[in-house]
Formats: C-alpha cells, structure tokens, sequence
C-alpha cells in the first residue's frame, strides 16, 4: 500500500509541473487578448 501510495503522490507532482507551462500559456493568451480589445 505505502508504494502504491509514493505512487500516487508522483503522479500529482507531475501533473502539476505539466499544467503549469499550460497556467501559464493561458494567463498570457488572456492577457494578450484584453491588450487587443484595449
């Protein structure tokens, strides 16, 4: 159980550093968007 659980919690670790290059694309993509309709 405690590996599978090691597991889990690197899974979420990824995910996490994965979406963060994606939070980011996004908050730009918006902010270029309000800058356009400026």
């Amino acid at each position: 159980m405690a590996v599978m659980d090691q597991n889990v919690e690197t899974q979420q670790i990824l995910s996490n550093l994965l979406n963060i290059p994606l939070c980011i694309a996004e908050i730009s993509c918006r902010s270029r968007r309000k800058k356009r309709s400026l």
